[in-house]
């Protein structure tokens, strides 16, 4: 999802202004969502609101409402095919391109292909009359879906080629020398398949998809949704995203993720002195803390190995022996000193613990047993990527829990 949005902005500035090089600004102040994200976000909404084996009537339905509330909710965006009076009336369904460029939903929620075809075809009728639309829909979920899965890059290719009867083994260079601005959608597509597969990594998908000089959005989005399932993205594009899309927007994404990855919601207790044990602090593993000021008593949250989730005021822990347990194990020894001191970078590791700056005077604190599980899920580099978000922090621990208590 974060993939295809991703490619949506990045391309729309040069959507009307093609280019045929990788060498350009990758964000800028002209870059926005257009309807492709918002269409995609209806997708993704309308797929948590339903039952992963719903029939046919009842995902179609879904999606059909959702798309049409989010098309009169987002009306002002940078809009195509779907943003007209037309597409509103249920009895018109386009011949162009336009399926292929919200499917990647798909691709991320069902268990097996034969069943994320099937759901693709379905949603890709509800817009699409023609075949050759229906088919380029199912090829890039389909894509997504094996990217996911740990499927190298030939086996996704032979895929492909095999299922779906498109060319993959030109060249972007061979494409770009004789690219036009109107082609076929099946040649949209597989020209976007091809600029992930030739692609060393998230960034460089989108950039070759941008360069071909044809539909920057459409085929950056397509590119970027199978790329992100293949590499992940990293974390700072994640924050220039929510930046530009906006936090109702965000929330959904974040209700898609965790579906998902199955996260669990954590287990919220009371911060309170019988609750709060030496046993409990022995397996947290996450710890998140902000420092009161005049006005507030600070904040805190803990995460353990069994998710649970305690959350109260910072100055309640700091008074209470029991919770400043933990302290005393070592996680924050002198912590009002050390929020006073960030976020000038220091020691980053301290007593089996690793520290992300969330804010002024805000931190979190990773155990150093799960630091390398964290980064994976979350595509960071703890050397560099040390500014997180509270709410993708959560996510990501909890999937590290169930990682482990699954291994």
């Amino acid at each position: 999802m974060y993939g295809a949005i991703l490619g949506d902005i990045i391309g729309s500035v040069y959507k009307e202004t093609p280019i045929k090089k990788k060498d350009f600004k990758l964000l800028n102040r002209d870059s926005k969502y257009t309807d492709d994200t918002i269409i995609a976000i209806s997708v993704a909404k309308a797929l948590t609101e339903v039952d992963k084996n719903a029939d046919e009537e009842t995902i179609k339905t879904a999606v059909m409402y959702s798309m049409k509330f989010f098309v009169n909710k987002f009306y002002n965006v940078d809009h195509g095919i779907f943003f007209n009076n037309k597409w509103l009336n249920e009895n018109y369904k386009s011949y162009r391109n336009g399926s292929e460029m919200f499917i990647s939903p798909v691709g991320w929620i069902y268990d097996d292909i034969h069943r994320t075809r099937e759901v693709a075809r379905w949603i890709a009728e509800i817009t699409n009359n023609d075949t050759e639309g229906i088919q380029n829909a199912e090829s890039v979920a389909s894509a997504i879906f094996l990217a996911r899965n740990g499927k190298s890059k030939d086996d996704i290719k032979k895929y492909i080629e095999d299922n779906f009867n498109y060319n993959l083994s030109r060249s972007l260079d061979e494409i770009r020398k004789s690219y036009e601005s109107k082609i076929s959608c099946q040649q949209l597509v597989a020209d976007s398949i091809i600029a992930f597969l030739e692609s060393d990594d998230f960034e460089d998908a989108i950039r070759n998809a941008v360069s071909l000089g044809g539909d920057a959005n459409t085929q950056a989005a397509m590119s970027g949704s199978i790329a992100e399932a293949f590499y992940g993205i990293p974390y700072t594009l994640k924050i220039e995203l929510r930046n530009i899309i906006g936090l109702e927007l965000i929330e959904i994404l974040y209700t898609f993720e965790k579906l998902v990855y199955n996260i669990k919601e954590p287990i919220k207790l009371d911060l309170t002195e019988n609750l709060i044990n030496k046993k409990f602090c022995e397996d947290i593993m996450y710890f998140h803390a902000a420092l009161g000021g005049p006005y507030c008593e600070g904040y805190i949250a803990m995460l353990n190995t069994k998710g649970e989730f305690y959350t109260g005021s910072f100055l309640e822990y700091k008074n209470n022996s029991n919770m400043a347990y933990v302290v005393d194990n070592g996680l924050l020894m002198q912590i009002e000193d050390e929020l006073d001191e960030l976020p000038g970078r220091k020691e980053r590791n301290k007593n089996g613990w690793t520290y992300f700056y969330l804010g002024y005077k805000h931190v979190l604190y990773v155990k150093d047993k799960v630091i390398d599980s964290f980064c994976k899920i979350l595509n960071i580099d703890v050397e560099k990527d040390w500014h997180l978000q509270g709410e993708q922090w959560l996510n990501a621990g909890m999937r590290t829990i169930m990682e482990l208590n699954n291994a």
